[in-house]
């Protein structure tokens, strides 16, 4: 059994990584409480097209306990079913395109399906032929106000359903559900900004002082930048006050002074976890 946090993201993600080939339809239910949610997942894959990729010798989760044959639309399928009852802010900790709340459903990505997460089997093999159709829906124990989804008739759920076109065509997707005013413009920018953070690869940059380097001096200066935004500055173990500057040549930079004689350690980590760190020494 995972642990809650491979959990969260396997039940909150459309782009994990399938252990079986062939046409596969998944059913996402959110059932949003007052500080949690229940997220119910039907995972469905096609038996015939599924017995094909595996040569008629079947696998572990086709065959565990857990997973069943239900026909659809006409045909088998396996079938896997999975229920996780979670905070809000977990859930948004794990994965920063939502953000949830109690009167709240909002989710923003690049795309339906993540290409990214294909297993290396999976890799030649389009989207199309990977899925079948994903539908996502969303239910408030009170009626929703604001919804891009369709609405159920008594006006509590929203749904979205993607086919296999959409899901392998798609540059942008955007679901929201607000049983109060919401606010799309706001929980965009949110997103939008959580989701340049954790894409962050660039380490921060220390400018004023070089990795290695003697200085001559009573006092050394020097400047700090991230393109994404500072977490820590730590000098020599402890952690440093942000003091950011506000004119001339480094406004915008975080400026850090030095006394100690000897050797220093600068380490700077951004807010997805880059880290930058420098060594010098300071002389009397």
């Amino acid at each position: 059994m995972k642990n809650t946090k491979q959990l969260i993201k396997f039940l909150l993600l459309t782009s994990f990584a399938f252990t079986l080939c062939g046409c596969t339809q998944i059913q996402q239910t959110f059932t949003m409480g007052d500080s949690t949610m229940s997220v119910y997942q039907k995972t469905a894959y096609n038996k015939e097209k599924t017995d094909a990729y595996n040569n008629g010798e079947g696998n572990t989760t086709q065959n565990s306990n857990d997973v069943r044959i239900e026909k659809i639309d006409g045909q088998d399928y396996y079938v896997q079913e999975q229920t996780e009852n979670m905070s809000y802010s977990d859930a948004m900790k794990t994965e920063p395109s939502y953000i949830l709340s109690s009167d709240t459903y909002f989710y923003k990505a690049d795309a339906v399906y993540d290409e990214s997460s294909k297993t290396a089997e999976q890799q030649d093999i389009p989207v199309e032929e990977l899925f079948e159709k994903i539908t996502i829906t969303v239910t408030f124990p009170r009626p929703i106000q604001s919804t891009n989804g369709t609405l159920s008739a008594d006006g509590c759920s929203a749904t979205w359903e993607y086919d296999k076109n959409a899901i392998a065509n798609s540059t942008s997707v955007l679901r929201y559900a607000y049983t109060g005013t919401g606010n799309i413009e706001a929980d965009t920018a949110t997103v939008n900004e959580r989701l340049k953070i954790v894409r962050d690869k660039k380490k921060p940059v220390i400018k004023g002082v070089k990795n290695k380097q003697s200085y001559t001096k009573k006092s050394l200066t020097f400047y700090v930048k991230d393109n994404v935004g500072i977490k820590t500055i730590k000098l020599n173990g402890k952690k440093v006050k942000l003091n950011k500057v506000k004119s001339g040549k480094y406004k915008n930079y975080y400026k850090v002074t030095t006394k100690k004689k000897g050797q220093n350690t600068v380490t700077v980590t951004d807010l997805n976890g880059n880290k930058k760190t420098l060594k010098f020494t300071l002389k009397k």
